[in-house]
């Protein structure tokens, strides 16, 4: 198999064919989705439920979580490679479903507690730039802060910005982590509560726009 370079044209097309001929063979369904945003094949899997998996970024490259039959994970490898910078074969189909749920649903209930947080600050004197800035080097600053500090300064003072994961995308995995925890027999109230806020924030007109938006949104209340 020839390897082109992720992101490059010839990468998209080779992928975008590679994705067709797997549709009309009948073995999988599926689609891209958002290529450019970094959201892909979100929810593939086959007619027989053979592979599953979901992508997430990783220090702004693709984490694959694989769930499905051994030999469906090694016909795809090769194209995973190529988008993830690792790709783990997590057990039987739905698996990696369940973990991308898993890594989303912190990050969506982060930027709630972020609101708290920065509420505490209030009359300090301190600045979002010295706040996030102190954040993201300690132990309580996820890596979307290393990754994005800079947008969430900029809405934290007032100017939301374009969210490449924004918050219909966050409350839609919230959403369905919730919709996961019925399934299992687990209980997710902390995410019950985030899910208030962020249908709040969205019919505040905020979908598209990053997360930190909700905990700007959060602070003006």
């Amino acid at each position: 198999m020839q390897v082109t370079p992720f992101g490059s044209a010839s990468f998209e097309r080779n992928l975008f064919i590679f994705l067709k001929l797997i549709q009309s063979s009948g073995s999988f369904q599926g689609g891209v989705q958002g290529w450019t945003s970094g959201t892909v094949f979100d929810g593939f899997r086959s007619n027989e439920s053979e592979f599953q998996r979901g992508m997430t970024w990783h220090r702004r490259q693709l984490l694959g979580m694989a769930g499905g039959a051994e030999t469906s994970f090694t016909k795809a490898q090769p194209v995973l490679s190529q988008l993830c910078k690792c790709v783990e074969h997590l057990g039987p189909a739905g698996s990696g479903s369940q973990m991308k749920l898993a890594v989303n649903l912190p990050l969506a209930i982060y930027w709630n507690t972020l609101a708290e947080a920065m509420s505490l600050l209030k009359g300090s004197g301190i600045s979002a730039e010295t706040a996030i800035s102190l954040l993201t080097d300690s132990s309580g600053g996820p890596n979307v802060l290393k990754n994005r500090g800079q947008v969430v300064i900029y809405t934290l003072n007032g100017t939301d910005q374009p969210g490449t994961f924004d918050l219909a995308g966050l409350l839609k995995d919230l959403e369905l982590s919730l919709k996961q925890a019925e399934v299992v027999g687990s209980k997710l109230p902390i995410a019950e509560v985030s899910g208030e806020n962020y249908r709040k924030a969205i019919a505040d007109g905020l979908s598209n726009f990053d997360g930190s938006s909700l905990t700007r949104h959060l602070l003006s209340e």
